[in-house]
């Protein structure tokens, strides 16, 4: 097993780690901490001005949330790309047709 940290400051003298990940041979780990670190420092300004919902986690060993996390992920991906598509195919559609006519 690997250790990792995610920083939530990025200024070189406040570097803090706010939360180990353990390496379980799964890559989509790694993409999972930049998109942490990224939520950790967009979360308050997306939830209070924009209104973006947040999801929770609260688990305690270091394992299952190395795991969970990446799968979490990939699920708002895969959900959040699907909304895309439902959305763009009607416009899509009207866009086509005022075009053929």
């Amino acid at each position: 097993m690997i250790f990792a940290t995610a920083w939530t400051s990025l200024s070189p003298e406040t570097y803090r780690p706010s939360e180990v990940f353990v390496w379980q041979g799964d890559f989509r780990i790694l993409i999972a901490m930049v998109k942490y670190v990224e939520d950790r420092m967009n979360v308050e300004h997306d939830t209070k001005a924009v209104g973006v919902q947040s999801i929770i986690l609260i688990e305690d060993n270091i394992n299952f949330y190395s795991s969970y996390l990446p799968l979490i992920y990939a699920e708002l991906f895969k959900h959040s790309q699907n909304l895309m598509i439902e959305g763009l195919n009607p416009s899509h559609a009207v866009a086509s047709d005022a075009g053929a006519s």
